[in-house]
């Protein structure tokens, strides 16, 4: 018969090069039935092994490798299909762009696009999932409609398995990692067995050999070998190896470093709230709850004692039950194992304090070696470098600045507040000391002295061995060593109080430079600024009472003087001196007791006689009265009172009236008469000592009547 027209199936070029000629542009095509379809506008294809893209019509940009590789296509463009079967079943038109290397890998993807699987039957189950990514044996070998996951090693998200499209957004890296996953999102797993338990879990990152391994939760982040090893709940962090790794019921805590939390594991399900970040940093803690521990064996040995804060390095670590402690800085609160409610800030502050379990001492400590041999004392505050630093045994003191209370042992109930107060207290049995200091400097000499207070820099700066003092101001009792029961309020108040031995001052000093040179004198009362310290100041005097600014004894040694008023001075011992200046009342109370004034002529001037006399006299009358009840008094009257009654009106009382007097004045014409007086709201007032006066003058005129009348008898 007539022989067909021969049609080119391979050609040799004249340079060597092989071709495989097809209606398109630049395909190649090796075995059975490969590319055999391509049709004019399929370009740039390579089909290699029996059936290879064997429906390719007009799709561009694709390579086919292997038996009935990327068969189905008709129309795809960008595909890359290696091994057995690979991307078999694609169907979807266009740039499906995916990638599939390995036997039957993307076998069953029909409408899916823009992944890639590398691996013997990598996401052979994806018919519709897009952008996907796995690489290795099984990885994403059970997903159909999931999208945006990451597989990379063997079996890696092997069961992940979404039914309707579903942004999985899983990423698993390593061995098994993620490996039963179905239907969790926005998970990250990475290291062999990483999240390898994790089902419907979301929001988790593992990061390690083992991590997260037998999660059920969601929101959990593990890095590290076995972090999280066996844990189920959620909202839990560890980072380092073992950490969390024992812990199965157990959520919301963090655990960073190696064994940090290693041993929590509660019974039931409970969110523990513990945060450990540090190398074995609560490594021995089981059931504990909201506790804080930051730093290489910070808490290292707690157990079940909760609600700890400990940051730095071996913070805490001898704690076991101890809880509702706070300490920060290395080896703070190292030693303790069961004391409650203690803080201690600062390296080796309250490093010596060690209770059993159950015990509340409250001590709070801050600062470098703060309470830092403390043991048993309890209720203590100290604030500053080597505050409380050598205190063991006491309790209820407070230490505020550096070097404040730094030798006392055991002395309790002490307060001091400034640098170096009460610095080289030492009471070496236990003592109720009761000191006070607050000022740089206050006390800072004291060393076994009690219950004293004292307040302002350099208040009591000298005192060493004495008792009962308080001195308020800057320096006030500053010389002072052995005087006790002494009162210095005011700068400089009692400033030179000084004595070789112990001895009972009882001096008081109140306002500025108040009894500033009192040295060995003692009983002394001085009160208001410079009193007893100016021209003739006390100095060795005894007993004086000096009230007012600038008061003064009439000497050195002076006693018994009391003095009040304004730059008052004293005039002899034993007497009494009220006043101001140069105008002064006087009493000697040892003799007559009666008052004098100054009445020296060369204080006077206008010097004229008295009128009121006889005639004054003879208008006056003397009554007899009892006190009216303060709820009859004219209302207007300052000490009216409707109900209440100052009056002692069940006594009869000699006197005068004040009104009568007041007649008797107008009468004989003297408005200058000091023995009456009327008060603002209109009351009236008589000082009985001033009509002395003139009934000295009614005397004497009595007596030149009688004398008058006695010449004329003799006449």
């Amino acid at each position: 018969g007539a022989s067909e027209a021969a049609t080119a199936k391979f050609a040799i070029a004249s340079d060597g090069s092989l071709s495989t000629p097809t209606a398109g542009t630049s395909n190649v095509r090796f075995g059975v039935n490969a590319g055999n379809s391509i049709a004019s506008g399929g370009n740039y294809n390579v089909t290699i092994g029996d059936e290879a893209g064997t429906a390719l019509t007009t799709g561009d940009n694709n390579v086919a490798v292997g038996y009935a590789a990327f068969d189905s296509a008709t129309d795809q463009n960008g595909n890359v299909a290696i091994g057995y079967n690979a991307l078999t079943a694609v169907t979807a038109s266009g740039d499906t762009l995916c990638t599939a290397v390995g036997s039957q890998a993307l076998a069953a993807n029909t409408a899916g696009y823009h992944n890639t699987a590398v691996g013997f039957a990598a996401q052979d189950a994806n018919t519709h999932g897009i952008r996907n990514v796995s690489v290795g044996r099984d990885s994403l070998g059970s997903d159909t409609k999931g999208s945006y996951s990451v597989a990379i090693g063997d079996s890696a998200l092997a069961t992940q398995n979404f039914t309707t499209a579903t942004n999985a957004n899983n990423t698993a890296v390593g061995y098994f990692a993620g490996n039963a996953v179905t239907t969790g999102t926005n998970n990250t797993f990475m290291g062999a067995l990483a999240g390898d338990a994790t089902d419907n879990g979301n929001d988790n990152v593992a990061i390690g050999h083992q991590a997260l391994s037998a999660n059920a939760g969601d929101d959990n982040v593990a890095i590290g070998k076995d972090a999280l090893l066996v844990n189920v709940k959620n909202q839990n962090i560890a980072i380092g190896s073992h950490a969390l790794d024992a812990d199965v019921n157990g959520g919301t805590s963090i655990a960073i470093g190696h064994n940090a939390l290693t041993t929590q594991n509660p019974a039931t399900a409970v969110d523990m709230q513990n945060v450990a970040v540090g190398n074995s940093a609560g490594e021995a803690l089981t059931t504990a709850t909201a506790s804080t521990l930051i730093g290489g064996l910070a808490g290292d040995a707690i157990t079940t004692g909760g609600a700890n804060t400990l940051v730095g390095y071996a913070a805490g670590s001898a704690l076991v039950e101890g809880s509702g402690n706070i300490a920060v800085g290395y080896q703070a609160l190292d030693a303790d194992a069961g004391g409650q409610e203690s803080v201690a800030i600062g390296a080796n502050a309250l490093g010596a304090q060690n209770f059993t379990s159950g015990a509340r001492p409250s001590n709070n400590a801050l600062g470098l070696s703060a309470g830092a041999s403390i043991t048993s004392g309890i209720n203590n505050l100290a604030i500053g470098t080597f505050t409380l630093d050598a205190l063991t045994d006491a309790d209820y003191n407070v230490a505020v600045g550096t070097t404040a209370l730094t030798a006392d042992t055991l002395g309790s109930y002490n307060t001091a507040v400034g640098y170096n107060t009460l610095a080289v207290q030492n009471m070496t049995t236990a003592t109720s000391s009761h000191n006070t200091a607050l000022g740089a400097g206050a006390a800072e000499k004291v060393t076994t002295g009690v219950l004293s207070t004292f307040l302002g820099a350099g208040a009591g700066a000298n005192i060493t061995d004495c008792d009962g003092n308080t001195a308020v101001g800057k320096s006030a009792m500053h010389t002072n060593q052995l005087g006790d029961g002494q009162v210095a309020v005011g700068n400089d108040a009692l400033y030179s109080s000084n004595y070789s031995t112990a001895t009972a001052a009882y001096n008081v000093g109140l306002g500025h430079s108040a009894g500033y040179h009192i040295s060995t004198g003692v009983y002394n009362t001085c009160v208001g600024a410079r009193s007893g310290a100016t021209s003739t100041q006390i100095t060795t005097g005894s007993y004086n009472i000096m009230i007012g600014v600038d008061g003064r004894p009439s000497a050195n040694a002076g006693t018994h003087q009391i003095c009040i008023g304004n730059e008052v001075t004293g005039t002899a011992n034993d007497t009494f001196n009220f006043g101001k200046a140069s105008n002064i009342v006087s009493n000697t109370f040892t003799s007559n007791a009666s008052f004098s004034r100054s009445s020296d002529v060369h204080k006077k001037t206008n010097i004229e006689d008295d009128t009121l006399g006889l005639d004054f006299i003879n208008d006056l009358r003397t009554v007899t009265f009892n006190w009216k009840p303060n709820s009859e008094f004219p209302e207007h009257y300052k000490d009216y009172h409707p109900t209440k009654n100052n009056m002692e009106t069940d006594i009869k009382l000699h006197g005068m009236v004040a009104q009568e007097v007041k007649a008797a004045l107008d009468k004989a014409g003297v408005d200058t008469f000091g023995g009456w007086s009327e008060e603002e709201d209109g009351s009236q007032r008589i000082s009985q000592e001033m009509f002395i006066h003139p009934l000295i003058r009614a005397v004497q005129e009595l007596s030149n009547e009688v004398k008058q009348l006695k010449e004329k008898l003799n006449a």
